[in-house]
């Protein structure tokens, strides 16, 4: 299968993107010394067996309440769009999220904002499924972030890039960081920084189009 598709112009589009995410960790135990001199050592035992292992520690929302974590993409998963293996792109991978369905996982972030954009289109069973959780990797550092608070920028030029699909928005964990990258293009303005709702069927239309025909 081809990793490239043609598309059309860009619609500019201007939406607020508010990203980052802040690590949580769980303490295991505690230790101190006595007057003595002798260390005693106390170990809590965990209240929980976690059953899926992350690729990035917990994030938070700005409300402090700790969001899901990011899967380990499955070896065998297939991506939700455009059928090929998220796991080959541990880069540029993406996923999404949900109360009472199965996870999602994509090749890259077009991918993903097609899915979100029109999700019946793809899975008629997730046409009115809700997104609670979105992880998708930042351009600059390749770290996991979360995807719902990520600025995204609307690249649509494939020779600044080397992406699964050659073609997809570009995300960055802060609004800052995003318009950092669209000032070093004279093609590319503050209104192609976006948030995640800012991707609706005509914008992901343009990154995959071949995928709603």
């Amino acid at each position: 299968m081809s990793d490239s598709h043609d598309h059309d112009g860009l619609t500019r589009r201007r939406a607020l993107g508010a990203g980052g995410a802040v690590l949580t960790l769980a303490l295991a135990g505690c230790s101190g010394t006595g007057d003595g001199g002798t260390t005693e050592t106390e170990t809590a035992t965990p209240t929980q067996t976690e059953t899926e292992t992350p690729t990035a520690e917990p994030t938070t929302t700005e409300a402090g309440k700790a969001s899901r974590r990011p899967l380990e993409v499955p070896e065998d998963a297939n991506c939700a769009v455009c059928n090929m293996k998220p796991a080959k792109f541990p880069d540029y991978n993406a996923q999404l999220q949900y109360e009472s369905s199965d996870p999602k996982f994509f090749c890259s972030n077009g991918c993903m904002a097609s899915f979100a954009a029109d999700q019946g289109h793809f899975e008629e069973a997730y046409a009115d499924a809700s997104i609670t959780a979105a992880f998708v990797h930042d351009h600059a550092t390749t770290d996991w972030i979360d995807g719902l608070g990520a600025s995204y920028v609307l690249e649509m030029d494939s020779e600044r890039v080397d992406d699964p699909m050659r073609i997809n928005p570009l995300a960055f964990d802060t609004e800052a960081n995003a318009t950092a990258y669209v000032e070093q293009y004279d093609d590319l303005t503050a209104d192609d920084v976006v948030g995640f709702d800012a991707f609706d069927r005509d914008l992901a239309e343009q990154y995959r189009a071949s995928f709603f025909e």
